[in-house]
């Protein structure tokens, strides 16, 4: 016959054993390995991109669908001249389901915003809102955008300008080439200031082993504005290197001047450089051709250059003279 203490002792190393068990499991789902990367992107409600100067916005995950539970710390996303932003997280339950979702600094779930001047926006989840992790390594990446029925206050067009580098031989060939090159962004035609409409203003253009690069930048356009910007290329400091001593190719800009507006925010410039006659050759020849001219100056000279025509009238004088003296001493005897 079991005791009233036999039967509690049993409960309780019952519940100690579920206890146990459970916390195992939930360990063993937990892995420091999981990596959930979050972004968000700015639009219009026409879709088209716009960035922030200055904005933070927050997001968090879920436990449960109506974004009520919160399963990770509230996470914020930074804008300063920018389109996007992105926040990641590590150590999540494997094999769990998420669900994302814009809050604020509380963690409450935003599902309709309102910019500090009134704009109305909605954060949109392409798809369901939700991740998975399927295994202890799952690495899930996330997006959804927030969409604004006007242009808020401090935000602009995200434009874009790409800028292609070529490089070539002599005879006009693709170049293979690891030379570093650069493209100076400008706000005037003479290019001497710096343009800081544009994400870099000084754009590295590596070739890296090949003949030809290209990298876009984002340029800043407000709403009702035009933006005109002047492309060259320069050195690593901002110096447009055409026609400048030591730099030993030709420059062509195709689509130096560009303009951007709301309308047309995507530009194109292309720079080709051309090497000049080989440079290294002409000099050498032309060396040669200098010591070659003071060698013939400097070498013992075979004939004399001195006017002898005087010389040759004193010897007829004298030889005359000779003569008369013969004749007149002859003439006495």
């Amino acid at each position: 016959m079991e005791t009233d203490n036999e039967t509690e002792t049993e409960t309780e190393t019952e519940t100690e054993t579920e206890t146990e068990t459970e916390t195992e499991t939930e360990t063993e789902t937990i892995s420091p390995n999981t990596t959930i990367s979050i972004t968000k992107n700015l639009v219009l409600s026409n879709g088209i991109s716009i960035a922030a100067e200055s904005a933070t916005y927050y997001v968090a995950l879920y436990e449960d669908e109506d974004c009520t539970i919160l399963a990770s710390d509230v996470m914020a996303l930074n804008y300063a001249g920018a389109s996007s932003a992105t926040v990641s997280l590590t150590g999540m339950e494997a094999g769990k389901t998420y669900y994302i979702s814009e809050c604020d600094a509380s963690g409450n779930a935003v599902t309709l915003g309102t910019t500090a001047d009134g704009v109305v926006y909605t954060p949109e989840y392409s798809g369901a809102n939700t991740i998975v992790l399927e295994n202890e390594n799952a690495s899930v990446s996330a997006s959804f955008v927030n969409e604004y029925y006007d242009m808020p206050n401090g935000f602009y067009y995200e434009g874009s300008l790409t800028i292609t580098k070529k490089l070539l031989s002599v005879d006009g060939e693709a170049l293979d080439s690891d030379a570093v090159f650069y493209a100076g962004i400008f706000e005037d035609a003479s290019y001497t200031t710096l343009s800081d409409r544009v994400e870099a203003n000084i754009v590295e253009l590596n070739l890296a082993g090949g003949s030809e690069i290209s990298q876009t930048v984002s340029v800043s356009v407000a709403e009702e504005e035009t933006v005109t910007l002047y492309v060259t290329e320069v050195d690593a400091d901002g110096n447009p290197v055409a026609g400048a001593s030591g730099f030993l190719y030709t420059v062509t800009v195709d689509g130096s001047t560009v303009t951007l507006d709301s309308s047309n925010l995507t530009a194109t410039v292309e720079i080709t450089n051309q090497e000049y006659e080989d440079v290294e050759e002409e000099s050498e020849e032309y060396e040669e051709t200098e010591t070659e001219s003071e060698t013939e100056s400097d070498a013992v000279q075979t004939g004399d250059n001195t006017p002898i025509a005087p010389y040759m009238s004193l010897m007829f004088l004298a030889l005359g003279v000779l003569l008369l003296g013969g004749f007149y001493r002859k003439k006495r005897v």
